[in-house]
């Protein structure tokens, strides 16, 4: 069960890398002490301070360089366990992509 951002306001990351989800936008995926993690939408990525916050408040440290190879199969393991919703389409993404994007009411 995911803990609510009161009862875990940081989680910290290994392995991980940005990604872009459609419908969705930029997200964290990566590999944590209790096994693989997907955030929910990014708003503040800070790659050279190992420092991510996302829409929820949730601030993420994020350990090390990106892991593009680890990421993917992060992702594949989650889609062959159907724990994405039909048709979602994850692609790597990276900080100057992130810093690009266009800003909406929420960011």
């Amino acid at each position: 069960m995911v803990k609510s951002v009161e009862e875990e306001p940081t989680i910290v990351l290994r392995h991980w890398h940005l990604v872009y989800h459609d419908d969705i936008g930029y997200r964290l995926v990566g590999i944590r002490q209790e096994g693989a993690r997907i955030s929910s939408p990014v708003v503040d990525l800070d790659v050279a301070g190992g420092r991510a916050v996302t829409e929820s408040g949730r601030e993420y440290r994020l350990i090390g360089e990106p892991d593009p190879e680890a990421v993917t199969a992060v992702i594949a393991r989650i889609e062959r366990a159907n724990m994405l919703r039909p048709g979602s389409v994850f692609r790597l993404a990276d900080a100057d992509e992130f810093e690009g994007r266009p800003r909406t009411g929420l960011h």
